[in-house]
């Protein structure tokens, strides 16, 4: 099991997990690209995310047991 980091230690310009835990509902995964304070999807056109995540960890990382 891999532990969940603060968003702020998330290393710049590597793909990494990220989670966004809301107020409600369960929380919402992606494989985003750290860019300053900014976070983009992957790929050839990156997207802009509008949302900041709340957690990172390695993007090989296997999923938690919570």
């Amino acid at each position: 099991m891999h532990t969940w980091f603060p968003i702020a230690t998330a290393p710049e310009h590597v793909l990494v997990r990220t989670r966004l835990r809301g107020e409600r509902g369960p929380p919402r995964e992606a494989l985003l690209i750290r860019r300053g304070q900014l976070w983009f999807t992957p790929g050839v056109r990156p997207t802009f995310v509008h949302r900041i995540p709340t957690e990172w960890r390695p993007q090989h990382a296997l999923p938690a047991q919570e």
